[in-house]
């Protein structure tokens, strides 16, 4: 079965800034086997916000629940060699202001 790279996209996560709470988006790569790109986004995304570094994420988010809670999905899927992986792990999370993104 195929081997892809998944761009782990997240947006509309409130988290305090010091200065109170302001909309932060985020990036982060993972890997999926699938038979397809579009299951391969499905599973890379499942497997990420069963993971403990998207549990720590939403423990400092705001809105975690309710209707204007963040949402994060898989994005530039990409087939990849069947034996590419991370070479220390896995990687970080890369956050930005998804206010300044929104204007």
């Amino acid at each position: 079965m195929p081997r892809y790279r998944v761009l782990i996209h997240g947006r509309n996560f409130l988290i305090d800034s010091g200065d109170g709470f302001e909309a932060n988006g985020f990036y982060t790569p993972r890997y999926a086997v699938a038979p397809d790109a579009v299951l391969a986004a499905s599973s890379a995304v499942e497997d990420f916000v069963q993971g403990e570094k998207y549990k720590e994420i939403l423990s400092t988010c705001l809105n975690a629940d309710g209707p204007q809670r963040p949402k994060v999905e898989g994005i530039d899927v990409e087939e990849c060699e069947p034996d590419e992986d991370f070479d220390n792990g896995l990687p970080g999370v890369v956050f930005y202001n998804d206010e300044e993104e929104k204007e």
